[in-house]
């Protein structure tokens, strides 16, 4: 896929972009996210720092409202017949917010 989130078809054919491919993406990152915050809270709390605490107690919230928001978002598209999901991104996105990809 190129920097700009179109995939490349084939010589010659059009470059087209997949919404869900996007999404799927998003939700990924954000999981991430959320688990780098929730770890970082607890090593601030350990340390009692307070400011840092709250930071990452924020962010970690903020990472969950747009994980969840992207997956309504998703699955209304995907129930709508956008994008083409197979057998892996089926279980990507079953086993979040799991960290680990499935193993395939």
């Amino acid at each position: 896929m190129s920097p700009d989130g179109l995939h490349d078809i084939g010589p010659g054919e059009t470059r087209t972009w997949d919404e869900l491919w996007e999404l799927a993406g998003i939700i990924r990152h954000f999981n991430e996210g959320s688990d780098l915050a929730t770890r970082g809270a607890a090593e601030a709390r350990r340390h009692r720092d307070e400011e840092l605490t709250s930071f990452f107690e924020r962010l970690e919230s903020e990472c969950r409202r747009a994980v969840e928001e992207a997956r309504e978002l998703y699955d209304r598209r995907r129930a709508a017949g956008g994008g083409a999901r197979d057998d892996v991104e089926e279980s990507s996105m079953e086993s979040f917010p799991a960290s680990d990809s499935p193993a395939w």
